[in-house]
Protein backbone atom coordinates (compact mmCIF):
# COMPACT_ATOMS: atom_id res chain seq x y z
CA UNK A 1 0.00 0.00 0.00
CA UNK A 2 1.22 3.39 -0.79
CA UNK A 3 2.77 4.78 2.68
CA UNK A 4 0.96 8.31 1.10
CA UNK A 5 -1.92 6.68 0.90
CA UNK A 6 -4.70 7.99 3.67
CA UNK A 7 -5.63 4.79 5.92
CA UNK A 8 -8.82 3.64 6.64
CA UNK A 9 -9.12 5.69 10.41
CA UNK A 10 -8.23 8.95 8.85
CA UNK A 11 -10.96 8.87 6.26
CA UNK A 12 -13.51 8.05 8.60
CA UNK A 13 -12.10 10.99 10.39
CA UNK A 14 -12.63 13.25 8.05
CA UNK A 15 -16.06 12.16 7.31
CA UNK A 16 -16.93 13.13 10.97
CA UNK A 17 -15.07 16.27 11.08
CA UNK A 18 -16.97 17.58 8.52
CA UNK A 19 -20.63 15.92 9.52
CA UNK A 20 -20.12 17.30 12.71
CA UNK A 21 -19.14 20.71 11.40
CA UNK A 22 -22.09 20.68 9.07
CA UNK A 23 -24.00 19.83 12.23
CA UNK A 24 -22.46 22.34 14.05
CA UNK A 25 -22.95 25.38 11.69
CA UNK A 26 -26.91 24.24 10.71
CA UNK A 27 -27.76 23.58 14.65
CA UNK A 28 -25.89 27.12 15.14
CA UNK A 29 -28.34 28.91 12.18
CA UNK A 30 -31.63 27.30 13.07
CA UNK A 31 -31.41 28.27 16.99
CA UNK A 32 -30.12 32.10 16.27
CA UNK A 33 -32.76 32.32 13.25
CA UNK A 34 -35.72 31.31 15.63
CA UNK A 35 -34.25 31.70 19.24
CA UNK A 36 -36.40 35.49 19.56
CA UNK A 37 -39.74 33.21 18.87
CA UNK A 38 -42.14 32.19 21.05
CA UNK A 39 -44.24 29.03 21.19
CA UNK A 40 -47.71 28.85 22.31
CA UNK A 41 -46.53 26.78 25.70
CA UNK A 42 -44.01 29.38 26.74
CA UNK A 43 -46.61 31.93 28.65
CA UNK A 44 -47.91 29.15 30.79
CA UNK A 45 -44.75 27.82 31.57
CA UNK A 46 -43.46 31.33 32.46
CA UNK A 47 -46.47 31.62 34.85
CA UNK A 48 -45.92 28.70 36.47
CA UNK A 49 -42.41 29.51 36.97
CA UNK A 50 -43.30 33.32 38.52
CA UNK A 51 -45.89 31.39 40.84
CA UNK A 52 -42.93 29.17 41.96
CA UNK A 53 -40.57 32.47 42.37
CA UNK A 54 -42.95 34.44 44.29
CA UNK A 55 -45.35 32.36 46.16
CA UNK A 56 -43.88 29.33 46.21
CA UNK A 57 -46.58 27.45 44.74
CA UNK A 58 -46.94 25.20 41.37
CA UNK A 59 -49.35 27.18 39.92
CA UNK A 60 -49.84 29.51 36.87
CA UNK A 61 -52.59 31.59 38.07
CA UNK A 62 -52.01 33.83 41.65
CA UNK A 63 -53.06 36.91 42.69
CA UNK A 64 -53.06 38.57 46.54
CA UNK A 65 -55.91 35.79 47.72
CA UNK A 66 -53.84 32.73 46.85
CA UNK A 67 -52.61 30.52 43.89
CA UNK A 68 -54.72 27.87 42.32
CA UNK A 69 -53.10 24.07 41.92
CA UNK A 70 -52.08 23.25 38.43
CA UNK A 71 -53.85 20.95 36.68
CA UNK A 72 -52.51 19.96 33.38
CA UNK A 73 -48.70 20.29 34.05
CA UNK A 74 -46.07 18.07 35.77
CA UNK A 75 -43.18 19.99 37.36
CA UNK A 76 -40.14 18.95 35.52
CA UNK A 77 -39.78 21.59 32.94
CA UNK A 78 -40.75 24.28 34.98
CA UNK A 79 -38.62 23.63 38.05
CA UNK A 80 -35.49 23.36 35.41
CA UNK A 81 -37.14 27.15 33.99
CA UNK A 82 -37.01 28.23 37.39
CA UNK A 83 -33.61 26.69 38.54
CA UNK A 84 -31.75 28.65 35.70
CA UNK A 85 -33.99 32.02 36.02
CA UNK A 86 -32.97 31.92 39.89
CA UNK A 87 -29.23 31.86 38.65
CA UNK A 88 -29.21 34.13 35.20
CA UNK A 89 -32.52 35.85 34.91
CA UNK A 90 -32.19 35.90 31.36
CA UNK A 91 -34.73 33.63 29.50
CA UNK A 92 -31.98 33.44 27.01
CA UNK A 93 -30.02 31.50 28.95
CA UNK A 94 -32.72 29.10 28.98
CA UNK A 95 -32.58 28.39 25.06
CA UNK A 96 -28.38 28.38 25.19
CA UNK A 97 -28.74 25.62 27.89
CA UNK A 98 -30.68 23.68 25.87
CA UNK A 99 -28.91 24.68 22.59
CA UNK A 100 -25.79 22.65 24.93
CA UNK A 101 -28.21 19.91 25.06
CA UNK A 102 -28.46 19.33 21.53
CA UNK A 103 -25.18 18.91 20.69
CA UNK A 104 -24.84 17.06 24.07
CA UNK A 105 -27.59 14.41 22.55
CA UNK A 106 -25.97 14.35 19.20
CA UNK A 107 -22.70 13.29 20.44
CA UNK A 108 -24.46 10.34 23.08
CA UNK A 109 -26.88 9.35 19.69
CA UNK A 110 -23.44 9.33 17.56
CA UNK A 111 -22.17 6.67 20.17
CA UNK A 112 -25.34 4.69 20.29
CA UNK A 113 -25.21 4.28 17.05
CA UNK A 114 -21.74 3.06 16.90
CA UNK A 115 -22.62 0.47 19.76
CA UNK A 116 -25.40 -0.84 17.99
CA UNK A 117 -24.34 -0.84 14.16
CA UNK A 118 -20.35 -1.37 14.55
CA UNK A 119 -19.62 0.54 11.61
CA UNK A 120 -19.45 4.20 10.06
CA UNK A 121 -22.13 4.21 7.17
CA UNK A 122 -25.33 4.23 9.71
CA UNK A 123 -23.35 7.45 11.66
CA UNK A 124 -22.79 8.98 8.36
CA UNK A 125 -26.06 8.53 7.13
CA UNK A 126 -27.92 9.71 10.80
CA UNK A 127 -25.13 12.83 11.08
CA UNK A 128 -26.04 13.73 7.68
CA UNK A 129 -30.02 13.64 8.09
CA UNK A 130 -29.17 15.75 11.45
CA UNK A 131 -27.93 18.50 9.17
CA UNK A 132 -30.98 19.18 7.59
CA UNK A 133 -33.44 18.56 10.15
CA UNK A 134 -34.06 21.61 11.74
CA UNK A 135 -36.90 20.26 13.92
CA UNK A 136 -34.89 19.53 16.54
CA UNK A 137 -32.63 22.33 17.15
CA UNK A 138 -35.50 24.45 16.58
CA UNK A 139 -36.68 23.06 19.91
CA UNK A 140 -33.47 24.38 21.75
CA UNK A 141 -34.75 27.89 20.33
CA UNK A 142 -37.94 28.34 22.28
CA UNK A 143 -39.52 27.62 25.72
CA UNK A 144 -40.63 23.94 25.19
CA UNK A 145 -40.13 20.39 26.74
CA UNK A 146 -38.92 18.69 23.57
CA UNK A 147 -35.10 18.95 23.93
CA UNK A 148 -35.14 18.35 27.97
CA UNK A 149 -37.25 15.17 26.96
CA UNK A 150 -34.70 14.41 24.08
CA UNK A 151 -32.34 14.01 26.58
CA UNK A 152 -33.18 12.16 29.26
CA UNK A 153 -34.72 9.78 25.80
CA UNK A 154 -30.77 9.77 24.48
CA UNK A 155 -29.54 9.34 27.87
CA UNK A 156 -31.83 6.38 28.77
CA UNK A 157 -30.76 4.73 26.01
CA UNK A 158 -26.92 5.13 26.52
CA UNK A 159 -27.44 3.78 29.67
CA UNK A 160 -29.49 0.72 28.53
CA UNK A 161 -26.79 -0.49 26.60
CA UNK A 162 -23.34 0.97 28.23
CA UNK A 163 -23.45 -0.06 31.38
CA UNK A 164 -23.67 -3.74 32.94
CA UNK A 165 -26.29 -5.17 34.02
CA UNK A 166 -27.25 -4.59 37.68
CA UNK A 167 -29.29 -3.26 40.06
CA UNK A 168 -27.50 0.28 40.04
CA UNK A 169 -27.72 0.61 36.45
CA UNK A 170 -32.22 -0.01 36.77
CA UNK A 171 -32.05 2.15 39.19
CA UNK A 172 -30.68 5.05 37.30
CA UNK A 173 -32.63 4.16 34.49
CA UNK A 174 -36.11 4.62 36.70
CA UNK A 175 -34.82 8.50 37.62
CA UNK A 176 -34.29 8.85 34.08
CA UNK A 177 -37.83 7.44 33.27
CA UNK A 178 -39.17 9.25 36.52
CA UNK A 179 -37.59 11.99 35.67
CA UNK A 180 -38.52 12.01 31.90
CA UNK A 181 -42.44 11.32 33.14
CA UNK A 182 -41.94 14.77 35.19
CA UNK A 183 -40.95 16.23 31.72
CA UNK A 184 -43.80 15.07 29.44
CA UNK A 185 -46.33 12.41 31.42
CA UNK A 186 -46.82 10.88 28.01
CA UNK A 187 -43.79 8.79 28.79
CA UNK A 188 -45.54 7.37 31.91
CA UNK A 189 -46.29 3.69 30.04
CA UNK A 190 -42.04 3.28 28.81
CA UNK A 191 -41.01 1.01 31.52
CA UNK A 192 -44.67 -0.90 31.60
CA UNK A 193 -43.43 -1.65 28.13
CA UNK A 194 -39.82 -2.79 28.61
CA UNK A 195 -41.46 -5.16 31.22
CA UNK A 196 -43.45 -6.59 28.77
CA UNK A 197 -40.98 -6.82 25.80
CA UNK A 198 -38.62 -8.55 28.52
CA UNK A 199 -41.12 -10.84 29.69
CA UNK A 200 -41.84 -12.13 25.87
CA UNK A 201 -38.23 -11.56 23.82
CA UNK A 202 -35.28 -12.14 26.95
CA UNK A 203 -34.03 -14.13 29.80
CA UNK A 204 -35.04 -14.10 33.48
CA UNK A 205 -32.80 -12.17 34.53
CA UNK A 206 -33.59 -8.75 32.17
CA UNK A 207 -36.68 -9.28 33.17
CA UNK A 208 -36.61 -9.07 36.81
CA UNK A 209 -34.41 -5.68 36.35
CA UNK A 210 -36.73 -4.32 34.50
CA UNK A 211 -39.38 -5.18 37.17
CA UNK A 212 -37.16 -3.56 40.02
CA UNK A 213 -36.63 -0.78 37.82
CA UNK A 214 -40.97 -0.37 37.18
CA UNK A 215 -41.28 -0.87 40.78
CA UNK A 216 -38.58 1.72 41.23
CA UNK A 217 -40.22 4.47 38.62
CA UNK A 218 -43.26 3.80 40.49
CA UNK A 219 -42.22 4.87 43.97
CA UNK A 220 -40.41 8.31 42.37
CA UNK A 221 -43.88 9.42 41.23
CA UNK A 222 -45.21 8.87 44.48
CA UNK A 223 -44.21 12.57 45.64
CA UNK A 224 -46.23 13.98 42.65
CA UNK A 225 -49.73 11.47 44.03
CA UNK A 226 -49.08 13.11 47.41
CA UNK A 227 -49.22 16.76 45.87
CA UNK A 228 -52.06 15.63 44.01
CA UNK A 229 -53.87 14.73 47.12
CA UNK A 230 -52.84 17.66 49.40
CA UNK A 231 -54.14 19.92 46.63
CA UNK A 232 -56.82 17.99 44.95
CA UNK A 233 -57.79 15.55 47.47
CA UNK A 234 -56.78 12.81 44.97
CA UNK A 235 -54.55 10.39 45.14
CA UNK A 236 -53.10 10.14 41.45
CA UNK A 237 -49.84 9.95 39.76
CA UNK A 238 -50.49 11.66 36.55
CA UNK A 239 -51.93 15.25 35.97
CA UNK A 240 -55.68 15.78 36.59
CA UNK A 241 -56.07 17.10 32.69
CA UNK A 242 -54.46 16.25 29.47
Amino acid sequence: MNILEPSKEKINLLWLTLLMLGNLFSGLAVFFLFSGSGFPDQPNYLALVEGLKSYGEFSSYCNEIGCLPETLRTPGYPLFLFSVLAVFEDIYLVKLIQLLLYFFCLFVASKVILKISSNYLSLYIFLLLTIFNIQIPYYAAVISTEMLSITFVITFFYLYLFFKETYLKYLYTAVLLAGLFYIRPAFILIPVGLLLLSSLKFTKPVFKFNLFQLICFLIFLIPFGLWNLTNHNTFKLTTLEG
